[in-house]
């Protein structure tokens, strides 16, 4: 005799079904009608279990449509589940309130500053306490309520919310909550970057890396590698060059070897700007072989072409310097080949595309003007 299914099987099957189809964006129609469906045939149950699945369905449905489309349905989530004492329905409220903080706060969003109190609610309800069950949900609404205000230049009270956010994180050892933690200093610095109190920004970064550099978690360190190479970039803006190389040392020194692929971008980066530096402070020699160690390290993978075609017009100014002329112009003509295999064909109405194609001439236009400079008579 055959069995048929019950309600709360089968709306399993149905999400599994959706989960699989939801691997690709082609078959996006279907996911949504089964999301549909859930909600459709077992919105109106009164089992926890039921209700719970019918509120994750109506938050998958929400991270699939642009972020203004979702407000309705993370409406339609907080109304079932907010005020429920079941502590799962509960759950379900707090995610679709963060993330309907996150959708108006879109930078596309004519509504970012209504975000703002939509992450209080997701404080308030979470709790600040550092045993709260949901103590992450609180410090990440805290933190992107300060991205929000930075957003919307109210600098002072971002401050605030950044320095609330440290205060609470602080002593904590989870990779994530750490990843938090880094990020709130992070963006500190780039606000106080933006009122003009470098001195401050550098403090807050040396603050980062004195409590974080050490640590062992691949996000940790990536996170770290980032605000180290921005503290080299603000000694740079500083006329501080001879600090700033310093600063690129030591980032090398603790993540130069390191195997994360996100740690390798900041010490590509790092070697960079520190031959930028050298050149600046006629150590020519000394940038000539921090070029070549980029070139050598990160030269022939793809991610980093950009970089590297930026590295070998550091590595011409340095030939250049030393009375290298010869071999300067033969660099600079390596560049602009280089440019011009990697400039990608513009699309018409591709706007990501167009302004990839103009770093790429603008670079080759960088170089053409250096070998002008030294072989006036030479064109490419």
């Amino acid at each position: 005799m055959a069995t048929h299914p019950t309600d709360a099987e089968a709306a399993t099957a149905l999400m599994e079904k959706a989960d699989a189809l939801s691997a690709g964006w082609t078959r996006a129609g279907e996911v949504e009608a089964i999301y549909d469906e859930i909600v459709e045939r077992y919105g109106a149950s009164r089992d926890l279990s039921m209700r719970t699945l019918v509120a994750r369905a109506l938050l998958r449905k929400a991270s699939r449509l642009p972020p203004a489309q979702r407000l309705a349905i993370l409406d339609e989530i907080v109304d079932r589940s907010a005020d429920a004492s079941e502590p799962e329905l509960r759950d379900q409220a707090l995610l679709a309130l963060l993330a309907k903080a996150d959708a108006l706060a879109d930078p596309w969003s004519k509504r970012i500053a209504e975000a703002i109190p939509v992450y209080d609610e997701v404080i308030e309800r979470a709790g600040t306490a550092a045993d709260s069950p949901n103590f992450l949900r609180a410090m990440t609404a805290l933190i992107k309520k300060g991205h929000t205000l930075a957003w919307l230049n109210l600098h002072d009270e971002a401050l605030r919310t950044y320095d609330d956010a440290a205060r609470l994180l602080e002593g904590a050892v989870e990779p994530v909550v750490c990843e938090l933690l880094v990020d709130a200093w992070h963006r500190k610095g780039a606000i106080l970057a933006k009122l003009e109190r470098r001195d401050d920004q550098i403090a807050v970064y040396d603050t980062a890396v004195a409590r974080l550099a050490t640590s062992a978690e691949p996000g940790v360190q990536a996170r770290v590698a980032d605000v180290w190479v921005d503290k080299g970039r603000a000694l740079t803006a500083m006329g501080r060059k001879d600090d700033a190389v310093v600063a690129y040392d030591a980032l090398l020194a603790t993540f130069g070897r390191s195997g994360v692929p996100a740690v390798q971008e900041h010490v590509a980066v790092a070697l960079s700007h520190k031959a930028y530096c050298l050149n600046a402070l006629s150590r020519h020699d000394d940038a000539l072989a921090t070029c070549d160690e980029m070139l050598d390290r990160f030269g022939a993978h793809e991610p980093f072409a950009e970089l590297a075609a930026r590295t070998m017009l550091h590595k011409a100014g340095s030939l250049s310097a030393l009375g290298r002329a010869d071999a300067a112009i033969a660099l600079y003509g390596r560049i602009v080949d280089f440019c011009r295999t990697h400039a990608p064909y513009y699309t018409a109405g591709d706007e990501g595309l167009m302004y990839e194609r103009w770093r790429w001439n603008e670079l080759a236009g960088e170089a053409v003007a250096a070998r002008r400079r030294l072989a006036p008579g030479v064109e490419l």
